[in-house]
């Protein structure tokens, strides 16, 4: 059940916030047998220092290279009248972080307690966890880090309610007795988000008044069925209510027969096991916080990993084959192929899962590879947009593409390169200088060269490529590589400069995408800006761009551009 994870040291740029280097581990009481020990930090938030401890996985440097984009964190809020580490070593959530792979943050409650009224007096618990959250996800390995959050008592209380107002950031939250206080959701009201929240809530004894209006709320927020389902397990039985429409919207109820069992690893990994391990947030919605996914592995994607030197690196990429792969290439007939390239501190799992290209080939009938960038340790893990001929990726993917053809049945004439942020801003790279290569290009999104790149001697403008160009409409220009200067200079490079097109556009809306169309010049130019979504890949983009775009067009040996009407 290990999840796979990264970790670097980073300096988290947070308003009224200032993070400290980790304690030396001789300050800190000692780790249990087999343990790391926690790694004191503070932090400064609304003038007051503030404490917190963070476990991070022995195993962890090995869980970053293998997959650099999935390393979630779970933060863990304590009662009153305990403290980080003594709650640590009583629940053994240190142990379980360590078994399972994921780091811990265990956030201190200033002098034992949790402003859990929120009590303007006294100092804001909800700023201070989610100051934490964006400190422990800044240093290990960025912004998009998956985050879940638990507490019990008190803890509890303050967990739901860091849920409930910074949802965004929270994929589910569970409460291992108690709740936030009932009359939270009306003094707090215009604080709260619309979004679904994977919630569980473990009761010892009765239910309180607290915790039943606790669990109203998430049923509420998360449109369950009323009707539960019932689990018998040895410390505790459970109702679940879930989203006929996406089991992961779920609430889980729980009964302890007994305190005692909150004592052991048993609570904590059925927490992490059997809500937190499986799901994650896609935010690619923004009106409702996005979406609950399933975390899924590259196998279960049914992706292979292939292994090999090329450009004198070691280098990693997964592979789709269609089910019909024999099939579909009988009697010499090749298949298309898509070339999909992740983000910064991205991986070639997370793109495949996030896009969901190997679902469009699987549909459509063509192979899709997502490559993995090199090296996955450091605090900018991404493919290079150097425009320096000597710019390792490119190499790398050109031997690439000569051993996927050398491989596979690959059609050299109908090899599309896609990217999304740093892998949008490669694609654009890489076609800069090989257009000839390609049938079509996809950077969406939203990722662009430097302004000044476009006048490199190596940038070629006599090839014309049919380009899709993508945005969400709220992203700010820090989100991507490029920026404004960017994004501007690379609409007027390919669409005026490559292919010519200078009448004005065809606007096209389609839901929440709004799409110019570019078709008087030598090459198709598309440029769509996404509704209601930030910095993120839509939900079935991929069909949109391949049906519409990517399927008709070829490249010639000869270099020749041709346009079908059908795949």
């Amino acid at each position: 059940m290990k999840r796979i994870g990264t970790a670097v040291v980073a300096v988290a740029c947070l308003t009224a916030l200032t993070l400290a280097a980790p304690s030396p581990a001789s300050s800190a009481p000692p780790a249990e047998a087999g343990l790391q020990p926690l790694l004191d930090q503070t932090l400064v938030v609304d003038g007051i220092t503030r404490q917190y401890a963070v476990y991070v996985p022995s195993q962890q440097p090995i869980y970053r290279v293998a997959d650099p984009k999935d390393n979630p964190i779970v933060v863990i809020l304590h009662p009153d009248g305990e403290t980080a580490h003594e709650y640590a070593l009583r629940t053994q959530w240190s142990r379980v972080a360590e078994e399972e792979g994921f780091i811990a943050a265990f956030p201190s409650a200033q002098n034992g307690t949790w402003n859990t009224h929120l009590d303007p007096g006294r100092p804001d618990d909800i700023g201070f966890v989610t100051a934490v959250t964006d400190a422990v996800r800044g240093a290990y390995q960025g912004s998009s880090v998956n985050v879940y959050i638990v507490g019990e008592g008190t803890g509890a209380a303050v967990a739901n309610e860091v849920a409930a107002i910074n949802s965004p950031k929270y994929v589910a939250v569970a409460s291992l007795t108690g709740g936030a206080p009932a009359d939270f959701y009306q003094t707090a009201s215009n604080r709260l988000r619309r979004t679904t929240m994977a919630s569980w809530t473990f009761v010892n004894g009765r239910l309180t008044g607290d915790e039943h209006r606790q669990i109203e709320y998430w049923k509420h927020a998360n449109k369950v069925d009323p009707r539960p389902r019932h689990e018998h397990g040895r410390d505790f039985s459970t109702a679940i209510y879930r989203n006929p429409h996406n089991p992961l919207a779920q609430v889980r109820v729980s009964y302890l027969r007994g305190p005692s069992a909150l004592g052991g690893t048993s609570v904590a990994r059925a927490v992490w096991r059997d809500m937190f391990h499986p799901t994650l947030r896609f935010t690619d919605q923004d009106s409702v916080n996005g979406h609950l996914v399933p975390f899924q592995t590259a196998k279960q994607m049914r992706l292979t990993e292939h292994t090999a030197t090329l450009a004198g690196q070691t280098r990693r990429w997964l592979v789709y084959l269609p089910t019909r792969y024999r099939q579909l290439t009988n009697h010499g007939r090749k298949l298309p192929l898509v070339l999909a390239f992740h983000g910064r501190n991205g991986s070639g799992r997370y793109m495949a899962q996030q896009t969901g290209w190997h679902q469009v080939g699987e549909a459509r009938g063509f192979i899709v590879v997502y490559p993995q960038a090199e090296p996955a340790t450091g605090p900018n893990i991404g493919f290079s947009g150097s425009i320096d001929t000597a710019n390792p990726d490119v190499a790398f993917t050109l031997e690439l593409l000569a051993d996927l053809t050398a491989r596979f049945a690959v059609d050299s004439t109908r090899i599309i390169v896609t990217g999304v942020s740093q892998g949008a801003a490669f694609t654009n790279r890489l076609a800069v200088q090989y257009p000839h290569l390609f049938a079509a290009i996809a950077p969406c999104y939203s990722g662009h060269l430097n302004a000044a790149s476009y006048s490199d001697p190596i940038v070629r403008t006599d090839v014309p490529l049919p380009v899709w160009q993508c945005r969400g409409v709220n992203e700010v220009p820090t989100d991507y590589p490029g920026g404004t200067a960017g994004e501007a200079a690379a609409r007027v490079f390919w669409r005026e400069t490559v292919n010519k097109n200078t009448a004005p556009p065809t606007i096209e809306v389609d839901g929440r995408y709004t799409t110019d169309i570019y078709r008087d010049g030598a090459a198709e130019y598309r440029w769509t800006v996404n509704g209601d979504i930030g910095h993120f890949w839509p939900k079935n983009m991929g069909f949109k761009l391949w049906d519409d775009f990517l399927t008709h067009y070829r490249r010639l040996p000869n270099g020749s551009l041709v346009r079908t009407h059908g795949p």
